[in-house]
């Protein structure tokens, strides 16, 4: 298998990995008498800057002649028909980096701008899509995702990660995986094939580009609100995540108390638990409605291009869907778990007045509600809101209980493991109901 760099931020990052081979035993000496790798060496780009970046640090990494040898190593093994180098990107850090928007335009552009510098080097790239279970993290439909990637990034092939969750959803029974495995294969060969017979979508980076420049200003403007981390932490079950043993990593990096220190599935599986889904939409608003306004001609040709396949109808129908999870009687009754009353109306006021701007640019994109657009959803979510009212009310009362254990030290007692072990089975039910943790 390959060896992944997690958060490739500089070329070392990746020549260690040579090191350390050498150390096991993983190098060799091919014909030409040049050093070569064993395993494949491949980056994994995450954040907005490391994104950004990406083409450059990629460029100087395959200027090595150990990185080409390695390479040519493989393609002999594998019998490839050319040169692969394996990039790996990450959808949840971009996304908590900035926001929904700011991190589909950087996955995108960092895509066409890798693909682009490898023909210049003679490889042909393999990207890896870290995507997770939920829209915030990558998760949609996954013909319209393969179809919304820039033109020639699948010419390589395709790596996809599948979470657990997803995993049980789509391939937990025969039928199901036999229908999910033909979608991807036809959607992939789609996607492989069609550029060479049928002029691509064109996608406008520079409206995508504008808009992902708004919605990060909007987005950073939230989480940087000197209020933000106590409303957060007090409105979200994430001191109850922090204390779950679901996942293989912990939920902070290094143990700080701190946003950035923060994994990205427990930052959106603690909002998608309160009802706010608020990382899949959030700044999306601010966004449209700015280019409703100040550039109305470039706002009539995004509502023309929502019969395409263009990855901006992708990510806002995406956005669309999570507008139907989020529920703001169910926000409000989160909110209550903030006991400053200052804190509460000032954060709860910026984010409704958000919502309410998302959900009516959306609709003014679309022309359609989500009900009209995709009624069968539309009355699965609306059936789950319904029934799951109970739950979250539970979830809220235990919440407060555990947080008043927890300010007497006695979280370690036997009604403190009592309480906890209550909250997380509700946790559980309201991710089994809603069918997305992070």
């Amino acid at each position: 298998g390959a060896l992944i760099v997690s958060m490739t931020r500089s070329v070392s990052d990746l020549l260690t990995v040579y090191v350390l081979a050498r150390e096991a035993g993983l190098l060799v000496v091919n014909e030409s008498g040049e050093l070569a790798c064993e395993l494949p060496v491949v980056p994994l780009f995450e954040t907005i800057d490391d994104l950004q970046a990406s083409p450059g640090l990629l460029k100087a990494f395959l200027q090595y002649p150990i990185t080409l040898a390695s390479l040519k190593r493989h393609k002999e093994k594998c019998e490839e028909p050319w040169l692969v180098q394996q990039v790996m990107v990450g959808y949840s850090d971009s996304n908590k980096d900035g926001g929904i928007l700011a991190s589909q335009y950087n996955l995108f552009r960092a895509q066409t701008d890798l693909v682009a510098m490898a023909k210049e080097a003679g490889v042909r790239l393999r990207f890896f899509h870290g995507k997770g279970g939920s829209i915030s993290r990558g998760a949609g439909p996954m013909q319209h995702f393969l179809s919304s990637l820039p033109c020639g990034t699948v010419e390589g092939g395709m790596r996809v990660t599948e979470q657990g969750e997803t995993i049980y959803q789509k391939y937990s029974n025969p039928k199901n995986a036999a229908y999910n495995i033909e979608l991807t294969t036809a959607s992939t060969a789609a996607a492989v094939i069609l550029p060479q017979h049928v002029a691509p979508v064109e996608t406008d980076a520079s409206v995508l580009k504008w808009l992902s420049d708004k919605s990060i200003k909007a987005y950073r403007a939230l989480v940087e609100h000197p209020d933000f981390i106590p409303f957060w932490s007090s409105v979200t079950p994430i001191d109850v995540l922090e204390r779950s043993k679901i996942g293989s990593r912990p939920a902070r990096r290094t143990g700080k108390r701190s946003l950035e220190d923060l994994r990205a599935i427990p930052w959106v599986f603690g909002w998608a638990q309160a009802r706010f889904s608020l990382t899949a939409w959030y700044g999306v608003g601010s966004a449209l409605t700015a280019l409703q306004t100040e550039k109305p001609d470039d706002f009539k040709w995004l509502q023309g291009q929502m019969g395409s396949t263009c990855v901006l109808r992708y990510v806002l129908m995406n956005v669309d869907q999570a507008l139907a999870m989020a529920d703001e009687n169910m926000m409000e009754l989160y909110a209550s778990l903030v006991t400053d009353e200052k804190i509460r109306a000032t954060m709860m006021g910026i984010i409704m007045e958000e919502l309410k701007k998302t959900r009516a640019a959306v609709l003014a994109v679309f022309g359609k509600t989500f009900a009209e657009m995709r009624p069968l959803h539309h009355m699965s979510s609306s059936v789950r809101s319904y029934l799951l009212e109970d739950l979250h009310r539970t979830q809220v009362h235990w919440l407060k209980e555990f947080r008043q254990l927890c300010a007497r030290g006695e979280e370690e007692t036997e009604q403190g493991h009592s309480v906890l072990t209550a909250l997380l089975m509700s946790v559980n039910a309201i991710a089994g109901a809603l069918r997305v943790t992070g």
